[in-house]
């Protein structure tokens, strides 16, 4: 036992004598210069060099540009207030039956379906139509108007509609009313809708979602029917993501039913100033070796590139920003 102890102590000594000799070589260095190329233009459509001289084992560059600016690397949203605009557009075509079989809406004061309770979401949406005036206006929502044409021998228009949503940036919720008009003569109309969200950002990349993305709750008022019926092989059904649009209400013969069509359709409620994060790009890492890189701006303006310079070891890491403004002129 005493020689045991005596061991661990002595090798205790020797690790301990190595690492307080060694340690300083071991840790990590940052000993590199990063500088402007001396030859370069600043001219829009030149590259900028950088020169890269010593050792550093990763660099993240941010141009300065839109989307890549450093000050920005963390942030996820933008105030509603900045938020510059955001336009829906939504093509829309009918098929058979009546026209005005469809009533589109946008709200910011709508919490959501449930969509798994079926009685409960009923029941949201009878409260709701109670606020619905003879016209089909919704107190506290904003209905988009469109044209829906009716049927015509030569086949079925698509009709592309702009829709200004900068009042409706914050918690906006779309909702489809469809209620196709039905006689013991006549189908009820088929709708398929396409389109995409469009959202003006300052200082970012304007975000663009297509109405593929939505995330959509179906509800179906009739009682003869389960109250989420949805990509129904039989007719009437709801359709989401159907190879001829997105979103797609598929009527039925005049016969399939003894009843007009009630079904709605809700979007998730969503905040329209969300941004991605601004990103930098990896030029150099640990496998791969680096003496210049470049960049090229191909609009003239002041832009605050960023470079972000570490070097690790198994004892930690270290890290410098090293920040340039460059001047671009036109060419």
């Amino acid at each position: 036992m005493v020689r045991k102890l005596t061991y661990i102590c002595l090798a205790g000594l020797v690790l301990s004598g190595l690492t307080g000799c060694h340690s300083k070589d071991l840790e990590p260095k940052l000993d590199y210069l990063l500088t402007l190329d001396s030859s370069n233009t600043y001219l829009a459509g030149d590259p900028v060099v950088f020169n890269l001289e010593g050792e550093v084992d990763n660099i993240v560059f941010y141009s300065g540009e839109e989307g890549e600016q450093y000050d920005l690397r963390y942030r996820t949203e933008v105030p509603v207030d900045q938020v510059e605009g955001a336009t829906l557009t939504l093509n829309l075509q009918g098929s058979y039956g009546f026209g005005g079989g469809l009533d589109i809406y946008v709200t910011t004061g709508f919490p959501g379906l449930l969509g798994n309770d079926g009685d409960a979401d009923r029941a949201t949406i009878k409260e709701l139509e109670t606020k619905m005036d003879q016209d089909g206006n919704i107190e506290g929502w904003t209905k988009l108007e469109f044209n829906d044409l009716n049927t015509s021998a030569t086949g079925w228009n698509w009709e592309l509609h702009d829709y200004d949503l900068s009042g409706h940036i914050e918690n906006m919720c779309l909702a489809f009313h469809w209620h196709p008009r039905w006689t013991n003569n006549n189908a009820q109309r088929t709708y398929r809708v396409k389109g995409s969200l469009k959202v003006i950002l300052p200082d970012a990349e304007d975000t663009e979602m297509d109405l593929s993305n939505f995330e959509f709750t179906p509800i179906t008022m009739n009682e003869c029917f389960e109250p989420y019926r949805v990509n129904e092989k039989t007719d009437p059904s709801i359709k989401f993501n159907d190879s001829s649009a997105p979103l797609l209400f598929k009527g039925c013969t005049a016969t399939a039913m003894d009843e007009g069509i009630d079904a709605w359709v809700f979007t998730t409620p969503m905040t329209l100033n969300i941004v991605e994060p601004d990103k930098g790009t990896v030029l150099k890492n640990l496998q791969n070796g680096l003496r210049s890189f470049s960049h090229t701006y191909d609009t003239p303006g002041t832009y605050k590139a960023t470079a972000i310079c570490s070097s690790y070891s198994f004892l930690g890491s270290k890290t410098e920003t090293k920040k340039f403004v460059i001047n671009i002129l036109e060419k």
